[in-house]
């Protein structure tokens, strides 16, 4: 971010607006002296300089306002889906069964994999049908290791599935054809602060979605209304979630949909783009 000072310095002087976007805590790398001296830097002489700020949540909004100067505006702009990618059911994915999705990355437990995987494992003492499949990258075989050691002594490790990275206009096909979508991101700073765009994803597909109870998510989303809601850390409860999810039947078909509708409310892209024009415009 210290690197944007001198685009600023001309935006300025050429009367052109700049508007800086977050999606995280920008402290979460600051590990050392220097990182710490650029962050308050950042913090006291960039911020100030941006004509406005929109973040993804409103932990961010409250963190950034004690350094925004006295006419600049800050905006919460939550993450956004294109609805359009996952209208076409058509394509199936008939390799793995039926189904627990989870997408995202692979190398740390920033989402929960290993959470996961543990949460599966109390799963399948009660269903014995339906699989685990882990989508993301998982070339690095250092950095995949800790996953790939907890699949390995799984019980259960047949019946859990890594695709490895797939293109971008698959992950449709992939997240409709799921029973479940999974998301057992643990209650971390990195949490706190972001917001994880898969979600939105999930909830596009209509299908029920069985994710941790942390950050901002249930400021859009309800427990057995819209998602299953479950404590971070509870890979036992996660684990009944994701029953319950299965053997709801109707009313878990009912949650995906109502899932969707809070997506379509709060995430829609084209919603969200005509704030953020307004939002820039009054600005200027």
């Amino acid at each position: 971010p210290v690197e944007t000072y001198p685009f600023l310095k001309v935006a300025k002087k050429k009367g052109i607006p700049s508007f800086h976007e977050r999606t995280e805590y920008p402290f979460l790398n600051s590990t050392n002296f220097i990182q710490k001296e650029e962050l308050t830097y950042y913090l006291k002489y960039i911020i100030p300089k941006f004509d406005g700020i929109f973040v993804i949540t409103h932990a961010l909004a409250e963190y950034f306002k004690p350094f925004l100067s006295a006419n600049q505006k800050i905006m919460v702009l939550p993450m956004t889906v294109d609805f359009e990618r996952f209208t076409d059911k058509s394509k199936k994915i008939d390799l793995y069964g039926k189904y627990i999705a989870y997408c995202g990355s692979m190398y740390t437990d920033k989402d929960g994999v290993p959470n996961l995987i543990q949460a599966f494992n109390h799963f399948c003492k009660s269903n014995n049908e339906v699989n685990l499949l882990l989508i993301g990258d998982n070339s690095n075989e250092q950095a995949f290791h800790h996953i790939k050691q907890l699949i390995d002594n799984s019980p259960y490790k047949h019946r859990i599935y890594c695709t490895g990275q797939i293109e971008s206009d698959q992950m449709p096909a992939y997240l409709n054809n799921a029973t479940i979508l999974a998301l057992a991101r643990p209650d971390n700073v990195q949490a706190k602060g972001g917001f994880p765009t898969k979600l939105g994803e999930y909830l596009a597909t209509g299908n029920p979605v069985v994710i941790t109870d942390v950050g901002e998510h249930s400021l859009y989303l309800k427990d057995g209304v819209s998602a299953y809601l479950v404590p971070a850390g509870d890979n036992i409860l996660f684990g009944q979630r994701l029953l319950d999810a299965i053997n709801d039947g109707e009313t878990s078909k009912a949650i995906g949909i109502e899932g969707q509708k809070i997506a379509l409310k709060y995430f829609n892209y084209k919603t969200q783009a005509q704030k953020l024009y307004k939002f820039l415009k009054s600005q200027q």
